[in-house]
Formats: structure tokens, C-alpha cells, sequence
């Protein structure tokens, strides 16, 4: 008796079917699965480069803070390093360096290219720290510009961590007006002011002003 396998015919079908369904459940699953693993990746590399960030400049304010306990003037303070190209000579600076023997006694490391931002490699401040007596931090001690060091170009999720390890909350804040970018050569000048930054002694934002720095950190070294 010859058997009808037409309902065989269907259920095969079916499980072909259900099998597909599947598979393609678990590309979409995989594929989640490896987005998120590359996403944690990404963020616990930003959050070590952040760490770095921060514990080498604050051991620069560190440095400057030994300094000044020596005796030496804010106004002597010199940040000649012998690496980077911007000048940073100060003619009243004797055994003053802060990247010299004889005077802070601290490493001049430069900024890591895995921080930055490619885009802006052409500038010729882009692998270099800077440091700049013109910039005022509202809500510090006055009125007065700070000495500070700051990092430009960087990656915007770096940016994001290291406002994070600072509990810094929210979106990136923004200095629509930008910052000045003086080399500091021994003296003060109210240029600009860091804005949305208030009270921060050290943090990351987002200059889009003329200066064009970008996503930039900043750490206070002399509050003024």
C-alpha cells in the first residue's frame, strides 16, 4: 500500500524553517553579545588612559606644590622641557624647572597617541602637554587666571571617563568661547575663562571656540 507523505513533506519543511528562525536568533544574540563585549572593552581602555591622565598631572601640581614650599615664586616657575617644540622660557627662572634636577625634579612624559584624536594631528601642539597662565576657573580662589596644564584632541569617550572618575555628571560641558592658549613664560593674564567648569579644579569639556581644541583636559596647578 503505497504511503502518503505529504504530511512528511510538511513537517520537514517546518523544521527547516524553525531552524532557520533560530539561527538567525542567534547571529542577532552573537552579534549583540559582541557589541556590548567591544563597547565594555572600549570603556575600561578609557578609563585606564584616564587614570594615567590624571595621576601624572596631578603628580605635576604635586611637584609645583614642593616648589613653592622651597620658596620658589609662582612667577619663576619654568616649564622648559627639552622636548616640545613650544617655548616655555622663563628669564627669571633659577633652578626653578619643573622638569629639571634642580628644581621639581619631574619626567616629562608625552601625552600617548592612543588618547587622541587623530583629526587634529596636523597642529603642532597635538602630542604635547601646555601650560598657560591666561585662562581663569570660575569659582576658585578669585578672579584671577590659574596655572594650569591641560591636554587637548583627545578621544571623546576618554573625555567622558575621565569626567567620570572625577564624578563630573552629565553631558560634556561646552566652552563655546574657547581658551587661551599663551605658553606660560613666568606671568599672568586674564585672557578667558573655562566655561561651565565652575569650582573644578581639574576636568574635561568640549572647546569649540577659535582655539579649536576640542575635547580637552585641564588641571589646575596654582589656584589664584
Amino acid at each position: 500500500m503505497k504511503q502518503d507523505r505529504r504530511n512528511e513533506q510538511g513537517n520537514v519543511l517546518w523544521f527547516i524553517l524553525l531552524a532557520v528562525a533560530l539561527l538567525a536568533v542567534l547571529t542577532v544574540t552573537i552579534s549583540r553579545s559582541s557589541d556590548t563585549t567591544e563597547q565594555s572593552g572600549n570603556i575600561e581602555q578609557y578609563r585606564i588612559q584616564a587614570s594615567d591622565i590624571m595621576r601624572y598631572s596631578a603628580g605635576i601640581a604635586q611637584e609645583i606644590d614642593n616648589m613653592r614650599l622651597r620658596g620658589i615664586s609662582e612667577n619663576n616657575i619654568s616649564f622648559e622641557n627639552g622636548v616640545t617644540a613650544t617655548d616655555y622660557t622663563n628669564g627669571t627662572c633659577q633652578d626653578c624647572l619643573v622638569f629639571g634636577s634642580a628644581g621639581g625634579g619631574a619626567y616629562y612624559k608625552r601625552p600617548s597617541t592612543d588618547w587622541l584624536n587623530s583629526a587634529h594631528s596636523a597642529d603642532s601642539r597635538y602630542s604635547e602637554w601646555e601650560f598657560s597662565g591666561t585662562n581663569i576657573v570660575p569659582g576658585l580662589r578669585s578672579a584671577n587666571p590659574e596655572l594650569i596644564m591641560y591636554k587637548a584632541y583627545l578621544k571623546q569617550g576618554l573625555c567622558a571617563q575621565i569626567n567620570a572618575l572625577l564624578g563630573i555628571s552629565g553631558n560634556i560641558p561646552v566652552d563655546g568661547n574657547g581658551m587661551s592658549v599663551t605658553a606660560y613664560q613666568g606671568s599672568f593674564a586674564a585672557s578667558e575663562t573655562i566655561d561651565n567648569m565652575d569650582g573644578l579644579e581639574a576636568g574635561c569639556f568640549q572647546d569649540t571656540g577659535a582655539s579649536g581644541r576640542d575635547f580637552t583636559f585641564y588641571q589646575v596647578l596654582i589656584k589664584r
